[in-house]
């Protein structure tokens, strides 16, 4: 019911976005000018799709947009899926095979554990998994390229970011 009576809920649906989520990239975005035109953009943790949606508006259909996730996503046109965990070899070869020897311009991570509901176990998982997502970047990134995370709040936090530096 709660989720009903979000605006942002709302506006993801009159959009036709599949996730308020959606808005926070577009944000994101204006703000810092990562997603550009012709880019080669992958979205670790792209389920149910709202950031791919807004990535795709984007880099256009010259860009090259890859998403992985464990869970099966609806298809988007220009869209290439590939569901898999992000800390198996076998997932990375399948992107590595859809690269075809191209560097990402920017890996997006919108990633989150399996929750316990234990905050603070639930905070050390979230940067365990973003550290994943960290050995993705830095073996798919260009030299100038963009690493976008999301992370759990908690005591980890500023160790993770002085990782990221």
């Amino acid at each position: 019911q709660r989720q009903a009576k979000d605006r942002w809920v709302q506006r993801a649906h009159e959009r036709l976005y599949r996730s308020r989520a959606a808005f926070k990239l577009k944000q994101l975005d204006v703000r810092y000018s990562f997603l550009t035109r012709r880019a080669v953009v992958i979205d670790l943790g792209c389920h149910a799709g709202g950031w791919s949606q807004i990535i795709l508006e984007r880099v256009s259909r010259e860009g090259l947009v890859i998403g992985v996730d464990k869970v099966l996503m609806e298809p988007l046109e220009n869209h290439h899926f590939v569901q898999g965990d992000i800390e198996k070899e076998s997932t990375v070869r399948q992107v590595e095979e859809i690269l075809c020897g191209r560097q990402a311009s920017v890996v997006l991570a919108d990633l989150a554990p399996r929750m316990s509901g234990s905050k603070m176990d639930d905070h050390i998982s979230s940067v365990e998994l973003n550290r994943s997502a960290l050995r993705w970047a830095l073996k798919f990134l260009r030299g100038n390229g963009c690493f976008v995370t999301k992370v759990f709040q908690g005591g980890s936090l500023e160790q993770f970011k002085a990782e990221l530096e």
